[in-house]
């Protein structure tokens, strides 16, 4: 509360806002005390929990970024530290094993491709085949009894 005839000065603004520092410095404290250790307790503990937070990002880099609260950079150098990739490679597989999963649920190539973001079906045709060496619709009519690679 600001009584009348106050006004605002170099020092009054500094020790207006001190409480406020301090405050951050100790909410953010145990993370920075984790250190480089501390990325799957900072980020999420358990792969389900990924896997959640990859669908709901919308296998976006930057919107996993912004769920985490984290800047695209520093989620980019955590997840190289962790699993030597990028983040997006990391999406991009989590969206085409949503996508096998989809195929032999039933679903059409072109539903599955506009549901999990994909722009063309001929993008999200190549990018399957890329990383299953068949086509989508090779994988959704094949054998149900031969193991699934990805899963």
């Amino acid at each position: 509360m600001v009584s009348e005839g106050f006004t605002w000065n170099k020092a009054s603004r500094r020790s207006f806002a001190a409480p406020l520092i301090e405050a951050r410095i100790i909410a953010f404290a145990p993370i920075r005390a984790l250190g480089s250790e501390g990325f799957m307790a900072r980020i999420a503990a358990t792969k389900r929990e990924w896997e959640q937070l990859a669908a709901a990002a919308r296998y976006n880099a930057r919107e996993l970024a912004k769920l985490r609260r984290l800047s695209v950079r520093q989620l980019e150098r955590d997840f190289r530290r962790e699993f030597n990739r990028t983040p997006q490679h990391w999406l991009n597989e989590q969206r085409l094993k949503a996508a096998q999963q989809l195929l032999l649920a039933g679903e059409p190539v072109k539903k599955v491709a506009y549901e999990l973001g994909f722009k063309q079906v001929s993008h999200f045709c190549r990018q399957f085949k890329s990383q299953n060496h068949q086509t989508p619709t090779g994988f959704a009519h094949r054998d149900n009894t031969t193991p699934l690679s990805l899963f």
